[in-house]
């Protein structure tokens, strides 16, 4: 019961994955068992993530941790500003140089 498909560079590959026996055993190629694995490692992870997305969270705030989150948000900002006047001054004494260049 074993199929295969011939390409036009002359190729074969396995269309069908398994072939029983007598003794009623199961056979595959690595191959095939290799791609039989990947997809059910796909289903898996396909699973597990459709889990993750249905699943709500709530956050409940209280004083210490919506004091928290708010001394958070406001050092990121802090940080994002400084990083921000740090690459305007880089860029502006790139132009004072390449202004001297010329």
């Amino acid at each position: 019961m074993l199929e295969h498909d011939e390409s036009n560079d002359d190729t074969s590959s396995s269309m069908l994955m398994s072939i029983s026996n007598i003794n009623d055993m199961i056979i595959m190629s690595a191959a095939d068992l290799r791609a039989l694995y990947l997809k059910q490692l796909a289903c898996d992870y396909q699973k597990k993530m459709q889990v993750s997305l249905n699943t709500k969270s709530i956050i409940i705030f209280d004083r210490i941790n919506h004091q928290a989150w708010k001394i958070s948000i406001l050092s990121d900002a802090e940080v994002i500003n400084d990083v921000d006047i740090l690459n305007k001054n880089q860029h502006e004494s790139s132009k004072d140089l390449s202004s001297l260049d010329q």
